[in-house]
């Protein structure tokens, strides 16, 4: 391929340009990647990269740099792709290599010229995947990232990640509170990439964690159990693709004999919680659900409230993960729910972080949780005077004129 098309005076002068980079560069590219792959390495297989896709560089970036382009980033930078796509054919064939064979391999010039040869195809194939990535848009439509409430939580996910960074996962509820940030992410992404109904999967997962996590933080000896039975179920679906002798004689042992084996290996824990089953009765025990109302008898006036919202949005979830309910017309109500899932969970994990490790609330000179909780309650206003007004969703539409053509 890199022969069909001869290099002419300007091709040359444009890849010399190129491999001449002043030694600036060269420092931040080791700057940059000096966690992720040795900088000898890299730059040597850069190099040999360049001189194989020569021809095409100016078929494949703009190098026409301007304002507008600076200014919304998208601007393509030629070394920075070269050397992301080095790294990741690199790390690729590594995987399962023991440290000696990771160096013996970076020094064959016969490897060196395979991670260039798949470098080189992966920048040539750039205008089908790269290209998209993070720079154009698959659906258009609303930037709701951008909305308050979303862009809040998004900055307050990256200050539990800031925090846990800094204090580190010293226990389980850490974890869950890791786990509770990183599906968040998840769901504000696909929001803000318009996957909109693809976004309600993560957010179930989030409840479920953060239930978890209220759980656990009340009954602190029942980490041990949950972990037991964390284990069978990962010895089950990704092991032996069987229950366990052990699960199957808790199963078999357990207090209440309602649900499946699969409701069980997922909540059998809550058997160790006294009296329990006497404040669940009348609905399956080993679910969220039934775990919801536990937690619903003893709270306070204040949390009451928001256990019987994450209990009604739970269930809207449970369609849409298993497909039970198709894309909706109005992404507006998409963007409610998961706003209003996330909105409930994330600040009181960024509050309760904050507790653990005595920091303050704001983040430097911003209230942000005050901030949150005024853009938050503007947001469960509008949805109530959606619920009293279902017309409203239609004048929202004809107010942006979205068709068809524009969402898809």
């Amino acid at each position: 391929m890199n022969n069909m098309i001869p290099m002419d005076q300007d091709l040359q002068e444009f890849i010399k340009t190129i491999l001449d980079k002043n030694t600036e560069m060269e420092h931040a590219l080791k700057d940059i990647f000096k966690a992720e792959i040795r900088s000898s390495f890299l730059l040597a297989i850069r190099r040999e990269v360049v001189i194989q896709i020569g021809p095409f560089l100016h078929q494949l970036y703009d190098n026409d740099i301007t304002f507008g382009k600076i200014i919304s980033g998208n601007t393509n930078t030629i070394d920075y792709e070269i050397c992301r796509a080095i790294i990741g054919a690199h790390h690729a064939n590594s995987i399962f290599l023991t440290p000696e064979e990771y160096s013996a391999k970076q020094r064959e010039l016969q490897y060196k010229k395979q991670v260039a040869g798949q470098a080189y195809y992966m920048i040539g194939l750039r205008p089908y995947a790269a290209q998209f990535f993070r720079r154009r848009p698959i659906n258009k439509g609303e930037r709701y990232l951008y909305y308050p409430v979303p862009y809040l939580l998004f900055v307050l996910c990256l200050q539990i990640d800031e925090i846990q960074c800094k204090h580190g996962i010293n226990s389980h509820l850490d974890y869950l509170s890791r786990l509770i940030m990183n599906k968040s992410v998840a769901a504000l992404t696909l929001l803000e990439d318009q996957f909109l109904d693809s976004a309600y999967m993560p957010c179930r997962t989030v409840i479920e964690l953060f239930v978890k996590l209220l759980l656990f933080r009340k009954h602190p000896q029942l980490v041990l159990e949950s972990e037991k039975y964390q284990n069978f179920d990962i010895d089950k679906t990704c092991r032996s693709q069987k229950y366990s002798e052990e699960f199957n004689s808790a199963f078999n042992a357990r207090k209440v004999h309602s649900g499946s084996r699969i409701d069980f290996i997922h909540f059998g824990f809550v058997d160790s919680i006294d009296g329990y089953h006497e404040i669940v009765k009348g609905i399956p025990p080993y679910s969220i659900k039934a775990i919801l109302r536990y937690l619903c008898k003893d709270a306070d006036q204040g949390t009451q409230p928001m256990i019987q919202q994450i209990n009604r949005l739970y269930t809207v979830c449970h369609g849409y993960a298993h497909g039970n309910v198709t894309t909706t017309n109005y992404p507006i109500l998409h963007y409610f729910d998961i706003s209003l899932i996330l909105g409930e969970i994330i600040p009181r994990v960024y509050a309760l972080l904050c507790k653990d490790y005595n920091l303050s609330l704001s983040i430097g000179e911003f209230p942000i949780l005050d901030y949150f909780n005024n853009e938050f309650s503007l947001l469960k206003k509008q949805v109530a005077r959606l619920d009293a007004n279902p017309e409203l969703l239609d004048l929202e539409r004809k107010k942006y004129r979205i068709t068809k053509k524009e969402v898809f």
